[in-house]
Formats: structure tokens, C-alpha cells, sequence
């Protein structure tokens, strides 16, 4: 008599919120991978996010059998293909795009991978801006902090978004930044600031701000630098 056995699935980095305008358009994909066990297993989410493209959810199951996949809005709502929203399953493969996101596609979307051994499950919340117009200033940046060591590099990535591209800034508790130790370096949607050795000095509140014709968004993240650095005058 033979016996099943496999792993419990999990997700690794979960989906995080995204705040959009109506009518603008983004990108979220929901990456589930594992190689060729019973459980759907060694599942990873991510989350990119573009003002050029549509919303698509991307899966990619491993398991045996290859688990089924449906698309669910909030806790009951399956969704089904037709108008804005297409689904697509080839293989391993599955996929979900919206187009032209509205009001009525706010709310939390969930990806769930289903075989005879088990279940898994990401999701993540799209927001509506209220009151915000088409081609409004979204910004995606790590809003939990970050911690360092002095004498560290420092790197904040953020994208950007908008129609048209916003002009960004940067500021570190809402005051100009100090060129002559920290760089930006902003191309199309991505704007990353770097500091190549952290002192005690850099910790405290970062803000990038986006604006266009249609508006202005700030976000912002907090910088701990933690230590002495290794050299005198820090």
C-alpha cells in the first residue's frame, strides 16, 4: 500500500496594495512556481506596477496533477471572462488582464491554485483614488522602512507613473536633498536615489514626489542607520 506525502504551500513575499487612478492602467503579476511535487508549493507573489499596459495577473503552477486555477474578486466572486477582462490557461500557465481600470475594479483580487493534495492562495487590493483624474501621479515605493548599517550604500527605488510623465523630486524630511553625497538617477518611470556610504546623519523620512498637469503625489519611507561608521568624521 503506497502513501501520499508533499509539502504544504506558501507564499514567500505576499502582494502588497496598489493605488490607481481611473483609467489608468497597470501591470500586477501573481508568480506561483514549484517544480513537480503533489502540492502547488514554493509559491513566490510579485508585484510590478506600469502606467503603460493592463492589468494582468500572471500564474505559473507547479504540481501533480497541475492544479487548477480560477480568479476570484473578494472573498465569493469568481471571475469570468468577457468585456475588459480576458483568462487564459495553457500548461503551467495561467493568466487574467483588465483592461482600463475603473471604480468598479476596486477590491481585492485573489489567484487560487487548487489539486486533490491541496490549496493556495495570493491576493492583493486595488484602490481607486478618489476624485483623482486620468493620468494622475501614482508612486510605488517600499513604504515599511528600511534599515541599514553605517558606512553602507543606500539604494530607494520607486516607479513612477502618469500621463504625461510626471517630473520627479526628491526630498529627505521635506528639505532639499544633499547633492554632493546623494544621487538620483531617474529614467522613464524608475527614479532610485543612492548614497554610497550611509552616516548617521542620512536616517529619517525620504519623500518623492511626482507631478504632471493632472496633479501632484508624494509618497514616503523611513531610513534607520544603525552603528558608527568605520572611519572618523561620521
Amino acid at each position: 500500500m503506497s502513501s501520499e506525502s508533499g509539502q504544504a504551500p506558501k507564499f514567500d513575499v505576499p502582494l502588497e496594495p496598489v493605488m490607481v487612478s481611473e483609467g489608468e492602467k497597470l501591470t500586477l503579476k501573481c508568480h506561483v512556481n514549484g517544480q513537480c511535487s503533489k502540492f502547488p508549493h514554493d509559491a513566490t507573489c510579485l508585484l510590478i506596477c506600469f502606467a503603460e499596459g493592463t492589468a494582468t495577473f500572471i500564474a505559473k503552477i507547479g504540481g501533480d496533477p497541475i492544479p487548477s486555477v480560477k480568479w476570484m474578486k473578494g472573498k465569493w466572486r469568481q471571475i469570468t471572462p468577457g468585456g475588459r477582462i480576458a483568462i487564459e490557461h495553457k500548461g503551467q500557465d495561467a493568466k487574467m488582464e483588465i483592461r482600463e481600470v475603473t471604480k468598479s475594479d476596486a477590491g481585492l483580487y485573489r489567484c487560487v491554485a487548487t489539486n486533490k493534495h491541496g490549496e493556495i492562495e495570493c491576493g492583493a487590493e486595488i484602490e481607486k483614488v478618489p476624485g483623482s483624474r486620468p493620468g494622475f501621479p501614482g508612486i510605488f515605493l517600499h513604504g515599511n522602512g528600511v534599515l541599514i548599517k553605517a558606512g553602507e550604500s543606500l539604494r530607494l527605488p520607486a516607479v513612477v507613473t502618469g500621463r504625461p510623465q510626471p517630473e520627479v523630486k526628491w526630498a529627505k524630511d521635506e528639505a532639499d536633498i544633499d547633492k554632493e553625497r546623494m544621487i538620483v538617477e531617474t529614467e522613464g518611470k524608475n527614479s532610485t536615489l543612492f548614497i554610497k556610504k550611509a552616516v548617521r546623519a542620512d536616517h529619517g523620512k525620504y519623500q518623492i514626489t511626482g507631478t504632471n498637469s493632472s496633479g501632484t503625489k508624494t509618497a514616503e519611507t523611513r531610513v534607520d542607520v544603525m552603528g558608527q561608521c568605520p572611519w572618523t568624521g561620521c
